[in-house]
């Protein structure tokens, strides 16, 4: 059997966590784990550790974690079956400090209009200082080859997060790699291993791209592994919820940068207080947001990123409902709206036993250049450009990015044709400059980034354009922040 050699590249891109002490002696352990779950069908190197170079201190964003994974594993930009394949460790991921770790495709690259060779399934990024802070000072629940907990669960996490790099899903097995460890007390060791249903499935990485690193998107499995199914109604106490959506513009172009706004509140009388799993975003499996397309084909929007939830509940009072906000003008294809014409939106949350709950369908009109055609020739030269759209995406960019200095010197003039556009553009040139001054080494660097920061959420604040959830957030960072 010739099976899949691939390279499994290990990057350390950490600027406080301490590396765990198994990368120097078991890294031949993973591929044998993989070589043995998958009848020797899967032969990974992973000789290569590699340190990637860090400038700031802190949790990784995204856009970082996707130029830490393009620098180690160096694979062309064209879609087709990866040859190498990374685990970044670094610190926390920002968004999100408590995860243990996620599986992440390199990202959208936006390369024309729209975009569709994102290449799936390259990586994955373990958080040690979540780790850390979880599993330091607890006993471990089992004998195993680490007498350390944080050791434990640091390995047993690696793994997991390959296993989706190999489209595996989760397992309700507690010996399961594919076991959510993070919701329970302790990393499975002695006995852990994949089931007989995942196994088949790695024994297929030569033959099908549903398991091949880089070929079908996560999820995509062909009739090999699980898919959706047919849905019921949300359980009967989850009906005092109400999923809603708003979007921040309802006609636009493909490369304008548009946000679904996302709320949960209860609506029911009799229920005061309910506690909901904290999974509202696209990058679990339980969230999911929808498009309608002209002709009526429907696709969801497919995440970079593929979070494990870890047991983490969120509680919706009705003083407190959910608020957030999702970008999705672009998703891991790149520009997510591919078509010109009349298209709907909605979202929906599952619950166990394959029950959900749904939003309210929005409509929106994707315009094409005829539409608009003296728009189109002020927006498209700017914002359909590769690096700008991917700065919009991430509202993060390195400093001194060409991407951030067109977007701010066109700002002042799409204001002129589309104050709401100019608004949102100032909203994501404020969280940049924010972000940066967090960063910067010195006092007067720091001092002048709030400034400008301070500039573009004054800009971005001035009259009604901005959306209710945007405004709330830019008046707690001139608060809190800057």
């Amino acid at each position: 059997m010739t099976g899949t050699s691939l390279s499994c590249r290990f990057g350390l891109f950490t600027a406080t966590a301490t590396a765990p002490n198994w990368l120097s002696t078991e890294l031949p352990q993973i591929a044998q784990i993989f070589s043995a779950a998958s009848n020797g069908d899967i032969q990974l190197d992973t000789s290569q550790l590699l340190t990637i170079p860090r400038v700031s201190s802190g949790g990784a964003n995204a856009f970082e974690l996707q130029e830490a994974l393009e620098s180690i594993t160096n694979n062309a930009a064209t879609a087709g079956p990866a040859s190498n394949i990374g685990v970044i460790f670094t610190d926390t991921f920002a968004p999100r400090p408590d995860l243990f770790g996620l599986m992440f495709d390199p990202g959208p690259g936006f390369d024309g209009l729209p975009d569709t060779d994102s290449i799936p399934r390259e990586g994955c990024a373990v958080f040690l200082d979540a780790v850390k802070a979880r599993r330091q000072g607890t006993a471990p629940q089992e004998p195993g080859i680490f007498a350390d907990p944080v050791e434990a669960e640091s390995f047993f996490t690696t793994v997991h997060e390959l296993g989706h790099v190999f489209n595996l899903w989760h397992s309700q097995l507690s010996d399961n790699y594919m076991w959510s460890s993070a919701q329970q007390k302790f990393a499975p060791q002695s006995q852990a291993g994949f089931s007989k249903t995942h196994r088949e499935f790695l024994a297929q990485c030569s033959t099908s791209s549903s398991v091949r690193p880089g070929g079908l998107p996560f999820g995509s499995r062909d009739s090999l592994g699980p898919t959706d199914t047919d849905l019921e109604n949300a359980p009967a106490r989850f009906k005092a919820l109400k999923l809603s959506i708003r979007i921040t513009d309802e006609e636009f172009f493909p490369f304008q940068p548009v946000e679904l706004e996302i709320d949960v509140k209860l609506v029911g009388k009799d229920i005061h207080s309910l506690g909901i799993p904290d999974v509202i975003d696209p990058g679990y499996d339980s969230f999911d947001i929808f498009i309608e397309e002209p002709d009526g084909q429907r696709r969801t929007l497919r995440s970079a990123r593929r979070y494990c939830h870890n047991g983490t509940m969120r509680r919706i009072t009705r003083r407190q409902a959910f608020h957030r906000d999702i970008s999705v003008f672009g998703d891991a294809d790149g520009f997510f709206f591919r078509r010109s014409g009349p298209h709907k939106i909605w979202a929906t949350l599952r619950f166990k036993r394959g029950r959900q709950l749904v939003s309210n369908v929005v409509d929106l009109e994707i315009l094409e250049r005829a539409d608009a055609p003296r728009q189109f020739t002020s927006l498209a030269p700017v914002l359909s450009r590769p690096d700008v759209a991917r700065f919009l995406y991430h509202r993060f960019a390195p400093s001194g990015s060409t991407a951030v200095q067109l977007v701010e010197a066109a700002t002042p003039r799409f204001s002129r044709s589309s104050a709401k556009l100019a608004k949102e553009l100032h909203y994501t040139l404020g969280r940049f400059y924010t972000a940066h001054s967090s960063r910067a080494d010195k006092a007067t660097r720091q001092t002048e980034l709030k400034k400008t920061a301070r500039h573009h959420f004054d800009k971005a604040l001035a009259g009604e354009h901005l959306s209710a959830h945007r405004r709330r957030i830019a008046e707690n960072i001139l608060t809190t922040k800057i």
